[in-house]
């Protein structure tokens, strides 16, 4: 079973979550993430690893 990793927002539970550049983490000295649906912001969001098989059975039972 292929196993995936995935960063979520701590604050909405979100998995829209992205790497994000800015002025101050210019070069990587401090990295940025964000959660696109709240806008929560951080330099460590928790990360989940799942199989892929669980991954797909949770998306398609979200989206009913």
């Amino acid at each position: 079973m292929k196993q995936i990793k995935i960063f979520f927002c701590p604050k909405c539970k979100s998995k829209n979550v992205k790497h994000f550049f800015a002025l101050r983490n210019l070069f990587g000295l401090i990295p940025k993430w964000k959660c696109k649906d709240c806008g929560f912001e951080s330099s460590i969001f928790p990360m989940l690893i799942i199989n892929e098989s669980k991954l797909k059975k949770l998306n398609k039972n979200l989206t009913k």
